[in-house]
């Protein structure tokens, strides 16, 4: 691995132990006003680990194999920026149960 590549790599894993440790601190308050941040911080640190895997696997296959466990991180991150920005609008309470559930389907089929 070249130190280029190093440098590229470095700062994905270092946000993960920082994103691990906020989930951590979310999840104790156990307020629901917490759930759409956890939803976001939880898919950047998906697509951190697997965007960080990806670029240090040598082999196209293992590429391949970790690029689907990324998508995951991918998909969730805009349907936890549009419950943050309704929670933080207020309106969050607005949305039903099968209005949420409408709203998962996309990140949850892919």
């Amino acid at each position: 691995m070249d130190w280029r590549q190093t440098l590229l790599i470095a700062p994905l894993f270092l946000t993960v132990p920082i994103a691990l440790f906020l989930l951590y601190y979310l999840f104790r308050q156990r307020g629901l006003s917490e759930y759409p941040l956890m939803i976001l911080i939880g898919s950047a640190s998906i697509w951190a680990t697997s965007y960080g895997l990806e670029l240090s696997l040598p082999t196209f296959e293992q590429k391949m194999k970790v690029v689907t466990f990324e998508y995951v991180g991918i998909v969730l991150a805009p349907f936890g920026w549009l419950l943050l920005g309704l929670q933080l609008q207020d309106q969050l309470y607005r949305l039903k149960l099968w209005m949420l559930a409408l709203l998962a389907i996309v990140p949850i089929l892919t």
